[in-house]
């Protein structure tokens, strides 16, 4: 079933976006507006400790007395290359970051710690626009490429035990071990399902060595890929992402554009009987 399963899943694909810069603007002026959750930026702080030099029979030892925290007397710092610098991070026209800094109205703040409030900056407008990214995202199949299951072949796992799931039916799946991802119980329970739930008759861990999907955000490689017989005898392929918990709201913000992107490309191969599913157990597969 392994090559039933892959014929269904393993086209490549490309993705083109489309956003509304004006869109970008107004969501970063509104929260870099927002000192709740982008704070007034101030002064770097200067720590200092005073530390007792012990001599013991062990060597010398460290022993601190007492630590003074305060704010850097007022400096007035050289103002860097605002725009070079916010372009190095992000992508946007000197146009679009004037409108962003000139709209917010703090730019002030450049003059109490200019590195502080241009990180601030850049990590508002990365976060919307990866938004906005996702949101706009469109995926095309590339005619007559795949990728290649002979990988399977060459695929060596070398890890701890501990993150290794031993199988027992060799029958559903390709190889005698299983890698899960840091020792997740999550993935590991979800192996067990697959093997003892009847309406799964192959599954197999995706290779994130080379299955790997094309997004803004970086590449994306899902958990698992599962063949399996629904009541009404139709034969479903999923593409299940395991999580542990299947409220996105929960998810960390990349998590969710990831599984986000995940949907939008599998959607094109929808027709081929594949589904794509935020899964805990093989049951949320029903």
């Amino acid at each position: 079933m392994l090559f039933e399963i892959w014929e269904k899943i393993s086209h490549k694909t490309r993705y083109s976006v489309n956003y509304d810069t004006a869109e970008l603007i107004d969501k970063t002026v509104a929260e870099l507006q927002n000192f709740n959750q982008v704070p007034l930026t101030k002064r770097p702080l200067l720590e200092s400790k005073t530390v007792r030099l012990d001599l013991t029979n062990q060597g010398i030892e460290g022993v601190l007395q007492n630590t003074s925290i305060k704010y850097a007397d007022e400096i007035r710092y050289q103002i860097p290359d605002v725009y070079g610098y916010i372009q190095s991070k992000v992508d946007l026209t000197r146009n679009t970051i004037f409108e962003i800094l000139k709209r917010c109205d703090r730019y002030h703040e450049l003059e109490i710690n200019p590195q502080m409030f241009l990180d601030n900056v850049v990590a508002e407008i990365k976060r919307n626009l990866n938004a906005l990214l996702v949101e706009g995202i469109r995926y095309e199949q590339i005619n007559g490429q795949r990728y290649e299951m002979q990988l399977f072949e060459l695929e060596e796992i070398e890890t701890y035990l501990d993150r290794l799931f031993t199988v027992s039916r060799t029958d559903k799946t390709v190889f005698n071990y299983i890698q899960i991802e840091g020792g997740s119980n999550i993935e590991r329970e979800f192996a067990k399902d697959c093997e003892a739930d009847e309406k799964v008759k192959f599954f197999f861990k995706i290779p994130k060595s080379f299955f790997k999907i094309p997004t803004p955000i970086g590449t994306y490689t899902p958990d698992w890929a599962v063949v399996f017989d629904h009541e009404d005898c139709n034969r479903i392929y999923f593409v299940a992402e395991t999580k542990g918990t299947l409220d996105r709201q929960e998810l960390r913000e990349l998590e969710k554009m990831k599984i986000n992107c995940g949907e939008k490309h599998f959607a094109l191969f929808e027709p081929l009987g594949v589904k794509y599913q935020l899964a805990v157990t093989t049951r949320d597969l029903y």
